[in-house]
């Protein structure tokens, strides 16, 4: 099975996808508001019809705005409804939709067990759908697709879960996906349980099934877009491919590399996504995520906003623990460890530059930052000592002094002092 916070994304992309088209349904209607007619209070349905008014324009009047139901005009819309209410996340709607026209009656019992089952339908009902769209398929082929809409072919597939008849879509009538994100989504809504990176020999009903897998290599195969760079990490993260999609971001938008590792580790699906069919372990993704994250804060902020830089090295530190979790406690013992060790290198880095010490030991009574991360004053004055150790260990034993001035007793100094010059 996959892991359920995997799933989980799964169904997120799934459902930002749906409202995506939601929201691109009611800017074509804006664009012809007389023709598409929406007008009192606007329900899904109600979106759907005033949506293929406008999509379904050149076709004339459509079957749900003839006023002579026994002489109805010849275009049937009955899978346009429901393939654009499933294609919009309005389920419900499409459960009607299916019930009550002739040309769906007996596709609304594997639809609707389709759907309350989040796609894991039986055995028989996929192998049925199945069976209907290889026929449908040999029609198109022999009469040029007469008497079969797209949005029919499309629904009988989902239902399905067929692997060969969906790359037989995608290979043979690529009018059926026009866009990339008519892909993602019918991929994303034919995922079943079973594991990323599983042989495809996995079957249902004797029929393979669609993997997430697949939607992974097809995005890694196809690769950047030249004419738009930014769409390919929007599709590597819409295929669950987090880590790729951040490096990738890296190189050229930073800003949002950064942001979305922190987003991700304060969400606490890097170690669950990190994944085989990525070749990438659980702390490879969070060194990644929070190398990412210290760089652009040194990038961007150093050394002309110290302070600022000084958020980014802890929100790096906190990825590398497990993300928010991470403070002040949470996480396990080796995320803490790792959270620890790694604010201890980046506060050091900061405590080199100028100003560091004094953001983070404070200056004339004021108390630094330093006591936000350690508030012990032990914790503190272990950190002080390690820090010092590295400023003799970089040839830097000019910091050993404002370093003990900041957080040591004045009886403590000449101890502490003594340690360096016989250490040297």
């Amino acid at each position: 099975m996959l892991h359920s916070t995997e799933m989980s994304l799964v169904l997120g992309a799934k459902r930002f996808l749906e409202w995506r088209h939601s929201k691109y349904m009611m800017g074509r209607i804006s664009e012809y508001p007389v023709l598409a007619a929406l007008g009192g209070e606007v329900v899904n349905m109600q979106q759907i019809r005033a949506f293929l008014r406008v999509h379904l324009k050149d076709y004339g009047l459509l079957d749900f705005d003839a006023s002579d139901v026994s002489n109805p005009p010849p275009v049937d819309t009955t899978w346009q409804q429901i393939y654009f209410c499933l294609r919009s996340g309005y389920n419900d709607e499409a459960r009607t939709v299916a019930a009550s026209s002739n040309a769906s009656q007996e596709f609304a019992p594997p639809l609707n067990e389709w759907i309350t089952s989040g796609g894991r339908v039986s055995p028989e009902t996929s192998a049925r759908a199945s069976y209907e769209l290889d026929m449908m398929l040999r029609t198109y082929d022999v009469e040029g697709g007469a008497g079969y809409e797209k949005e029919k072919m499309l629904v009988y597939a989902l239902v399905s879960g067929s692997r060969s008849l969906f790359h037989r879509l995608r290979e043979d009538y690529s009018p059926l996906f026009d866009t990339d994100e008519h892909y993602h989504w019918f991929m994303l809504a034919s995922i079943r349980d079973i594991p990323v990176g599983a042989a495809s020999t996995v079957t249902h009903a004797g029929l393979e099934t669609l993997t997430l897998s697949d939607l992974q290599v097809y995005v890694n195969t196809s690769g950047p877009d030249e004419a738009d760079r930014l769409m390919y990490p929007y599709l590597l993260l819409l295929s669950i491919q987090l880590i790729p999609a951040i490096t990738y971001m890296f190189e050229e938008y930073d800003i949002d590399a950064a942001h979305v590792s922190i987003a991700l580790a304060d969400h606490g699906v890097l170690s669950e996504v990190a994944g085989a069919a990525q070749g990438i372990g659980m702390m490879d993704a969070y060194g990644k995520a929070s190398h990412i994250t210290k760089q652009y804060g040194s990038t961007r902020f150093l050394p002309h906003d110290i302070s600022m830089a000084l958020e980014y090295y802890a929100q790096a530190a906190a990825v590398l623990g497990g993300g928010r979790l991470a403070w002040p406690i949470g996480g396990n013992v080796g995320q803490q460890r790792q959270r620890n060790a790694r604010l201890k290198h980046v506060l050091s880095e900061l405590l080199m530059t100028d100003g560091g010490i004094r953001l983070l030991f404070g200056f004339r009574g004021k108390e630094g930052e330093l006591a936000r991360f350690f508030p012990d004053v032990n914790e503190r004055i272990q950190f002080l000592h390690e820090a010092a150790r590295q400023c003799q260990e970089f040839g830097l034993p000019g910091k050993v002094i404002p370093l003990c001035y900041q957080v040591c007793k004045f009886s403590e100094l000449f101890s502490f002092l003594s340690y360096f010059v016989y250490a040297v």
